[in-house]
């Protein structure tokens, strides 16, 4: 038996338990899987403009809720190909092993929590990549990471970058 009583976590608007630049990206950790009993992480990302992520399948499923900004999303659904804006609100639902992409193509930063279920590898692939962000007036500089050691954390992780874009 359990002693441990279930745990309600509070997190105050605009924190998080690290922040790192990943790649283009910023992105905060809000829930890890410690924190859930493994179910999820919950992340905040802002995406600067002319950022974002190439098409790609993962293991587990991925939920994006659009919070700020606008973003061109692609995902295919079985053998259909989706291209959308997504804004305020919009929520984005990827099950496991489908092909995703979105990018910023607005003058604006765009910014969104996702949900990883169940919690891991997401973690762990940011916390490689990612430099630490000291503050807001602090950020990292962009540097693309060493491609070897990108593929090589691909693999491990079960994320495929798909050859040919879903977005026509």
């Amino acid at each position: 038996m359990n002693d441990q009583a279930p745990r309600v976590i509070t997190i105050p608007a605009g924190t998080g338990t690290t922040t790192l630049r990943v790649i283009h990206d910023l992105i905060t950790f809000t829930l890890c899987g410690d924190q859930t009993q493994r179910a999820f992480s919950l992340f905040f990302d802002q995406v600067p403009p002319g950022g974002g992520v190439p098409a790609h399948t993962q293991r587990g499923q991925e939920s994006f809720i659009m919070f700020d900004g606008e973003l061109e999303f692609s995902v295919q659904d079985g053998t259909t190909r989706h291209t959308f804006t997504a804004t305020r609100g919009t929520v984005i639902h990827v099950p496991e092993g489908a092909a995703h992409a979105y990018r910023n193509a607005s003058t604006a930063p765009a910014s969104f929590f996702v949900i990883f279920a169940p919690s891991g590898s997401s973690e762990r692939f940011f916390e490689r990549l990612g430099v630490p962000v000291r503050g807001p007036d602090n950020l990292p500089s962009f540097a693309p990471p060493d491609p070897q050691v990108l593929q090589a954390l691909l693999e491990e992780l079960g994320i495929r970058i798909v050859s040919s874009s879903p977005q026509d």
